[in-house]
């Protein structure tokens, strides 16, 4: 008759049960598979308790605490730590990502306080989280990881305020210290060093406050050294500045505005009564060719006023103020009659014998005049007495053995 013993516990076989078959029992230490389930010793699920060690790789319990292979806090030298299983892998009690040895293999968690992705910083202070963090502007850490902390930091610019002289843009508007309008009150303007040292949007010789400093620059529309007078207008930029002909200003200084300079010539049209010659071409006024429709002739000046090629009483404009010279070869009273032939020169001129003209208007003409006598021969037959001796015709000496007498 065979004795089956079933051991209990850690295997006791002072803890024997008589089941009246054989029964196998595994031995746990024997290399052998009593039990002849195909699993020996340890790798025997009766044989799980103090006798074994906890197998790392067989899926198993073997050293009965609940807790199988890697899971158990026995393995920790043996295993890794799985980073996504959800198990607490190397026994460290650091379980996936909270576990330094996932580093790599996790992403930074931007709030729990803990360096997930192991690259030694933190939450907020690492590059990871700069989209996610907001900088905090008083803490001293670059919260949002831009390598701008507090109010180096664009984001804090409604919070700081501009520090004037620290060579930085505390509150983030783009102006830095007195290059801030922020600044305005504490810096004075810098006049040679290209910045708008007041904030007055202003720089240098631009700004009002250098009048005193800077000279003038002639072509920028400001009163540079503050005299009052802007670009051409200034003294200081005689030399630098031509005439504008038109804008009422000496630009040049030489004492005449617009037209009244002589630069101006070849620009202006004369103006035909202001004593000058505008358009430089060295008649003034009513003597310049341009001025002929303006002008009317002045009979006493010299001048050929309308330039119509006749001078003063030689102009017939001026027939109805000349009185007829009786000497000069013009019909100055503009009659259609010159000089002695004019009525008004009679008793200034004596008759001329032989022109057919009454020349001293006495109603006599040529040889009917007395004063011919001495110049004309009697005719003997035309009723006059052409030399004017008192005898007519055949009355007269001359005229003796005439045919007509």
């Amino acid at each position: 008759m065979w004795l089956w013993l079933v051991f209990t516990g850690c295997n006791d076989p002072s803890e024997v049960v008589d089941t009246g078959r054989p029964m196998p029992v595994e031995w746990c230490g024997d290399a052998v598979d009593n039990d002849g389930d195909a699993l020996v010793d340890c790798d025997d699920p009766d044989c799980i308790g103090d006798l074994c060690d906890e197998d790392c790789g067989d899926g198993i319990d073997n050293d009965g605490d609940a807790k199988a292979d890697c899971a158990d806090p026995a393995c920790s030298a043996d295993c890794d730590e799985g980073c996504d299983d959800g198990v607490d892998n190397d026994a460290d009690d650091l379980v996936d990502c909270d576990d330094p040895e996932c580093g790599a293999a996790c992403p930074e968690d931007c709030a729990n306080g803990l360096d997930d992705d192991a690259d030694e910083q933190i939450d907020c202070d690492d590059p990871e989280c700069t989209s996610v963090c907001d900088e905090v502007c008083d803490d001293g850490r670059d919260n949002d990881a831009d390598d701008d902390v507090d109010c180096d930091d664009r984001e804090c610019s409604d919070a700081c305020p501009e520090d004037c002289a620290n060579g930085i843009d505390d509150n983030g508007d783009g102006g830095v210290d007195c290059g801030d309008p922020a600044c305005s009150e504490t810096c004075s303007e810098g006049c040679f060093d290209g910045v708008d040292n007041d904030g007055d949007g202003l720089s240098d010789c631009d700004d009002p406050l250098c009048a005193g400093a800077c000279d003038e620059l002639c072509f920028n529309g400001l009163d540079d050294d503050g005299d009052g007078w802007v670009d051409c207008s200034d003294a200081e930029c005689a030399f630098a500045c031509d005439e504008d002909c038109y804008n009422g200003v000496d630009d040049d200084h030489d004492g005449n505005a617009d037209c009244d300079d002589p630069d101006c010539g070849l620009e202006c049209p004369e103006d035909c009564a202001n004593g000058v010659d505008d358009d430089a071409d060295g008649d003034v006024d009513c003597g310049d060719p341009e001025c002929a429709i303006v002008c009317p002739e002045d009979c006493f000046n010299g001048v050929d006023d309308d330039a119509d090629g006749d001078v003063d009483c030689g102009d017939p404009e001026c027939s109805g103020e000349c009185p007829e010279d009786c000497f000069n070869g013009v019909d100055d009273d503009a009659d259609g009659h010159v000089d002695c032939l004019d009525g008004e020169c009679g008793l200034s001129c004596q008759e001329d014998c032989a022109n057919g003209l009454d020349d001293d208007a006495d109603g006599k003409v040529d040889c009917d005049d007395p004063e011919c006598g001495a110049e004309c021969d009697e005719a003997c037959d035309n009723g006059i007495d052409d030399d004017a001796d008192g005898l007519v015709d055949c009355d007269d000496g001359e005229c003796a053995g005439d045919p007509a007498c």
